[in-house]
């Protein structure tokens, strides 16, 4: 991974690290600053990765909700929030936020797939990670992360289109984050086809 932009953007960092020590209940990658003269000539950091429990009368409101969940970080802090009761409350807990650059799930059950690829804010990817679709797309993201609409002659894709699914069935890797045997059974219709 490479280093962030500048010293404001380390702030910032710092900030999130500190909302995942207040929210966090278990903490697998603490991040932090890396030192030592290999990394003096940049902003390098840690990636940190921590579990949030998802609490209902405070984080379905942006206005209430832990920092660690309403603000863009866009440094390596990210944190999990478990669910349990399905497709419908994990919408909700991806919904409570006032952002939607880009959302992701990790299901084989295509009724699942379907209520995320029409409910989800922003690009969807189903099966992969949330990079790599939109460099090339005309979109700006949703809610909070919108930059003022889509941009250029694009623009016109807005009246006629609401949303745009991705599948990493038409990226490079279509098995990455797939069971071991639905990946070989894609691997094996690819070079079939």
């Amino acid at each position: 991974m490479g280093p962030l932009i500048n010293k404001e953007a380390v702030d910032k960092y710092k900030q999130h690290l500190q909302y995942g020590q207040d929210t966090w209940s278990t903490t697998l990658c603490p991040g932090g600053i890396l030192d030592g003269p290999e990394y003096k000539e940049g902003y390098y950091v840690k990636p940190s990765l921590g579990i949030m429990e998802f609490d209902h009368k405070r984080d379905l409101s942006p206005r209430s909700a832990a920092p660690i969940l309403t603000e863009e970080a866009f440094s390596p802090v990210a944190t999990l929030v478990p669910y349990e009761q399905g497709i419908s409350q994990a919408l909700g807990i991806l919904n409570a936020t006032e952002y939607g650059l880009s959302s992701a799930i990790i299901s084989n059950d295509i009724n699942e797939i379907n209520k995320f690829e029409w409910e989800a804010p922003g690009i969807k990817y189903v099966n992969g990670a949330t990079v790599a679709a939109e460099v090339h797309l005309p979109f700006v993201g949703e809610k909070g992360s919108n930059i003022s609409g889509i941009p250029g002659n694009a623009g016109i894709v807005a009246a006629v289109t609401h949303s745009t699914p991705i599948s990493v069935f038409s990226l490079p890797n279509p098995t990455l984050a797939l069971p071991p045997e639905l990946a070989e059974k894609v691997k094996q219709k690819s070079e079939s086809a």
